[in-house]
């Protein structure tokens, strides 16, 4: 199970490779050529680079999704709690004054 500060670590990394794979996108994609010179290819293709950039975004949704939900549970074991604590407090109330 990860907490919520390694998630936010790992978030923090997913995003950075975003922008790496997204900046490696650009760089691929576009080239400038001199009169007489061959082109310059990178060492990737494009469609591996959009393959990587793909898998890592679904990455950075399920992780999202999993905070999100992670939180929601919290929530709910917290007003669960309270009611709770509204419950015993209205119980003992009443166990004081039958006595």
């Amino acid at each position: 199970m990860i907490n919520l500060a390694e998630a936010v670590k790992l978030k923090s990394i997913l995003a950075k490779k975003v922008q790496e794979l997204v900046s490696e996108l650009h760089r691929s994609a576009f080239v400038t050529v001199e009169k007489g010179q061959a082109p310059k290819t990178s060492n990737r293709a494009m469609k591996v680079i959009e393959a990587e950039l793909a898998q890592v975004r679904l990455d950075v949704r399920t992780l999202d999704r999993l905070v999100c939900m992670k939180k929601k549970v919290y929530a709910w074991v917290m007003v669960k709690l309270q009611c709770f604590m509204k419950l015993l407090c209205t119980s003992q109330m009443i166990t004081a004054n039958l006595l």
